[in-house]
């Protein structure tokens, strides 16, 4: 499948930063216009950059380093976060298997679930892990890996060979560095980026919360275009016009009502 073998080609490009064409073809057995659509679509979402006769993978020393540290993220636009977390957990049936990843707002998303019963939570946080890990009706699955210090998250190879034991996902809630509407949620980080895309693989339904704050927001890589997103939630202070551009691609978009956060409790 198209899916399967264009991550394969990022795994790749992973582990090696720099593959010529001809060997894109003897490895997957494709013909060099297959190649070359799948490194252009590599190349659209920031993946890699095209050189001649080959491609080189954008190396993570060039991003830019824009992403704040956890401890001020969590506290940024915190009743917009825990609006939309308890909005987000309302889509959460229990019994399901359920793919939190390791953003701040899916943390929030946590605190919501503690007193669910019969979810399997399949998570790359470490802090989710620990939040959720001692709740004795959840089933909890941490997603071993290479752990990214400064969010405490795992990614790289180990982690999708991790995943491979699963072949099913009911709901898959991911959160992004930022959201352009007619395009889909952003990455900084490539590890990142090619994890939830292995999840996305297996998963009936994706959920993104994100505020306000990251809509517009562009990134270097492309972790879920607009097509394959089924529900985003926000909330008030998200611009009109961007909430028309989500629902005319296709997603539902759910606003949560600043003036609810008084009233929430996680459990």
């Amino acid at each position: 499948m198209k899916g399967q073998r264009i991550l394969e080609v990022k795994k790749l490009f992973l582990s090696r930063k720099q593959i010529l064409n001809t060997e894109l073809c003897e490895i997957f057995n494709v013909s060099i216009e297959t190649v070359r659509r799948d490194l252009n679509i590599l190349e659209k979402e920031g993946f890699i950059r095209k050189i001649y006769g080959g491609a080189r993978v954008v190396e993570s020393s060039h991003l830019p380093d824009s992403i704040e540290k956890w401890d001020i993220r969590i506290d940024k636009n915190e009743l917009a976060k825990k609006c939309i977390a308890a909005e987000t957990a309302k889509l959460i049936r229990d019994g399901c298997t359920v793919f939190l990843d390791s953003g701040t707002s899916t943390f929030e998303v946590a605190s919501f679930l503690k007193e669910r019963k019969n979810l399997t939570i399949l998570t790359n946080s470490v802090r989710i892990a620990q939040e959720l890990g001692m709740c004795s009706d959840l089933l909890v699955y941490f997603i071993g890996g290479l752990i990214k210090t400064d969010i405490l998250a795992s990614s790289g190879f180990f982690a999708t060979e991790f995943l491979s034991y699963f072949y099913h996902i009911d709901c898959a809630v991911i959160s992004c560095d930022g959201f352009i509407p007619d395009k889909g949620s952003m990455e900084l980080s490539l590890e990142l980026s090619v994890l939830k895309k292995s999840i996305l693989e297996k998963a009936d339904a994706v959920i993104v919360p994100v505020d306000h704050s990251k809509i517009g927001v562009s990134g270097n890589c492309l972790a879920c275009s607009v097509s394959r997103i089924h529900t985003l939630v926000t909330d008030s202070l998200t611009p009109p016009q961007a909430i028309e551009a989500m629902r005319a691609a296709g997603i539902r978009v759910i606003v949560s009502p600043l003036e609810a956060a008084s009233s929430l409790s996680p459990q």
